[in-house]
């Protein structure tokens, strides 16, 4: 089986087994504990592991069954954060608290004891191999390591601050505010969020200069992407440029689309600045699609005065009386935008839509009848 059918499959393999074996640990703290189960980190990291662990699953799947053909940013983020927690609970168990006890019997009773071994040490592996060979960031932003830390930060802040008020005891030894010298409170606190860090940083890394989107083997020349009347109308051919990390080749149909209405209101704009000012209006600096919340800050700046409708009917109900406007569709099941320019005749020229048909006019309900076929519809558009 080739790699790029063999990844989906053992993904959602580790998935599974990731959900299971984090759920079955759950269940048992559930049975002992009841809700009371939720003070303790090794809990809440299994958890977040199971639920992101279900999203990349879910991913993994539509690929498998050719619905779709990525991993959106911010499931990738939410697994990383996943996968950090969870290598905190894995490291701190085996290297402070096994040792703490004593080795080997250590690690006997924290890692591979009948009751927490669901949650010690199968559900972490499982779910660190399904991100190391799955899930990678591929040039991740530089602010994902101390966004990782946060959720142990917030449990380490709520827990300490529940121990000083006497409402918990517990439950690491780390907490037991009024058993220790206050040095030693700050110093494990310190040093479990450096270690955090620490986790975080080295998941990251890999990924940091990854390439996953690499150039056509013969790249179409820059003119290729032009009209005779200078708009775009094929971003396969804009690989000289990048956006958001990658090859505008890949990604940049949004760009392509405000560019087209910028020409048409004769307010042109170097395609290259275009890219550096919408990658910049991004949350995060990594590999991914043109978001919704992206385009909209993009327009309020660019090209004030827009409306915004969602669904099916409504965009084509909209867009039958605009001047112009952004489709967001999914287009051979990818999301896809593609500007709408209308003509002296009531139709609509596109452009950039797939491949044979970079640059056409016809009637909107024609282009929908043919192209807005499944999935979410969203229209910018003007009056």
């Amino acid at each position: 089986m080739k790699r790029e059918k063999l990844l989906p499959v053992l993904a959602l393999t580790l998935d599974l087994l990731t959900v299971v074996f984090s759920t079955i640990g759950s269940v048992e703290h559930f049975g002992r504990e009841g809700f009371a189960m939720l003070r303790w980190y090794t809990v809440l990291s299994n958890v977040f592991l199971a639920v992101a662990a279900c999203i990349t699953g879910y991913y993994a799947l539509a690929g498998i069954l050719g619905k779709r053909f990525f991993l959106p940013t911010w499931a990738r983020v939410t697994r990383y954060i996943a996968s950090v927690m969870i290598a905190m609970t894995f490291v701190v168990v085996v290297f402070i608290f096994a040792p703490w006890i004593g080795l080997p019997q250590g690690l006997t009773a924290m890692v591979f004891n009948p009751t927490s071994i669901w949650h010690h040490f199968l559900a972490p592996v499982c779910g660190l191999l399904g991100y190391f060979l799955c899930v990678p960031l591929r040039q991740g932003d530089k602010k994902l390591p101390l966004l990782a830390t946060l959720p142990t930060l917030a449990y380490a802040i709520v827990v300490t601050a529940l121990n000083v008020l006497r409402v918990l005891h517990g439950p690491y030894p780390f907490f037991y505010v009024y058993e220790q010298p206050l040095w030693a409170s700050v110093l494990w606190f310190i040093t479990l969020w450096l270690l955090a860090l620490l986790l975080a940083w080295a998941l990251w890394r890999p990924f940091r200069k990854g390439e996953s989107f690499p150039l056509p083997a013969s790249p179409l020349p820059t003119e290729a992407a032009f009209t005779e009347d200078g708009y775009i109308k094929d971003q396969d051919a804009l690989s000289a440029y990048r956006y958001r990390c990658v090859p505008a080749s890949h990604n940049s149909c949004g760009v392509v689309a405000v560019y087209d209405l910028l020409h048409f209101e004769g307010r042109d704009m170097p395609f290259d600045e275009l890219c550096l000012l919408m990658e910049g209006l991004h949350r995060l600096h990594m590999p991914g699609p043109t978001l919704n919340s992206a385009m909209r800050r993009t327009l309020r700046l660019l090209l004030p005065g827009f409306r915004e409708v969602k669904g099916r009917e409504a965009a084509l109900s909209a867009g039958q009386a605009c001047r112009m406007g952004i489709l967001r569709y999914v287009e051979q099941k990818v999301p896809h935008f593609v500007p709408l320019l209308r003509q002296p005749d009531g139709s609509f020229r596109y452009f950039n839509v797939n491949d044979g048909q970079e640059d056409f006019s016809q009637p909107l309900d024609a282009f929908f009848a043919a192209h807005v076929l499944a999935g979410p519809v969203r229209l910018y558009y003007w009056e």
